[in-house]
């Protein structure tokens, strides 16, 4: 029986060729990949005016705790100018007993005085590098406000093309050629159950250090699932984690998922290749809904998962 379809970018027919489909995919996986990086760029961007940001703020903080020093300083020199005497400075000067110790008090007097005038000179110069450094923070701020517009502009022209795809897919399945978890040859299971895009970004520059692992851009609800026959060893929560997970696989290796929107386990459980563990959303540190993914050989420091997603997402 013919399956009466229309593909979105695809002519309208009475019989949905499965290749005309796969065609569109390609397409759209295409479009995908060049979004991929435009995101990664993006993301980049925001990344490095937050530093920028960051750095901005401590200056100023180092300035203000300057000020109040300085500010100290000047308030011990004016208090010192009265502890020659009740009155006037000039005249406990003209009340000394004898000349060397007028030269004296005068000399004193006088070493305040520079002091106290070099004290002015720093104060002023920072409340200037202060204001100077308030623009510059603001400027930052403000880019970095125009870099999150843009990536969130960019996502949800990512969303839109996954939701197409997801779309697609669900069509290959009524005809028969889907619906199958994406597999490697060597029982690897793609992490992320539906339509996605994988960015390869290990290493990529963030606020509190280099990227740890992948990010598997791909819509909220969208089921993540245990990449081997394992076991859950931490269900980590808050932080820029958000919610997340950890499994560890039969060589000792472990495979953390974060920013879930949702979690299914719990520690101890055990878990088959394919089963479900959570859905994608964006808890903890993000800016849009994806999965973050990564891989730790033997429970060690964190490595490049691509080559491993790669094979089967």
């Amino acid at each position: 029986m013919a399956v009466i379809v229309t593909i979105p970018g695809v002519a309208s027919s009475t019989e949905a060729a499965p290749g005309a489909v796969a065609s569109r995919i390609d397409a759209i996986r295409a479009s995908l990949s060049r979004l991929s990086k435009a995101l990664d760029q993006a993301e980049r961007d925001l990344v490095h005016a937050e530093i920028a940001a960051q750095r901005h703020q401590r200056a100023l903080a180092s300035a203000a705790a300057r000020q109040q020093e300085l500010r100290a300083a000047l308030a011990g020199r004016a208090a010192a100018l009265y502890t020659m005497g009740n009155v006037s400075a000039l005249e406990s000067m003209l009340g000394s007993e004898s000349m060397t110790e007028f030269v004296d008090k005068f000399t004193y007097l006088e070493q305040i005085r520079t002091r106290e005038q070099g004290l002015l000179e720093e104060l002023t110069a920072l409340r200037r590098r202060a204001r100077l450094e308030s623009a510059e923070l603001s400027q930052v701020i403000t880019s970095a406000a125009a870099v999150r517009r843009a990536y969130a502009s960019r996502l949800a022209e990512l969303m839109a093309k996954l939701r197409e795809l997801r779309s697609l897919q669900n069509l290959i399945g009524s005809l028969g050629s889907g619906g199958r978890l994406s597999r490697a040859p060597n029982g690897f299971v793609c992490p992320v159950a539906g339509p996605h895009y994988v960015s390869n970004n290990f290493g990529a520059p963030r606020p509190g250090g280099p990227h740890t692992g992948d990010d598997i851009e791909a819509d909220y609800g969208v089921p993540t699932v245990a990449v081997l026959p394992s076991r859950v060893v931490a269900t980590p929560s808050g932080g820029w984690i958000g919610i997340g997970a950890v499994i560890r696989d039969a060589m000792g290796n472990e495979w953390l998922y974060a920013h879930m929107e949702s979690r299914y386990v719990h520690v101890g459980e055990s878990m088959k290749a394919g089963q479900l563990l959570g859905r994608v959303g964006c808890t903890g540190r993000c800016y849009g809904p994806h999965l973050h993914f990564e891989y730790h050989p033997h429970g060690g420091d964190p490595a490049n998962p691509y080559r491993i997603l790669s094979s089967a997402c």
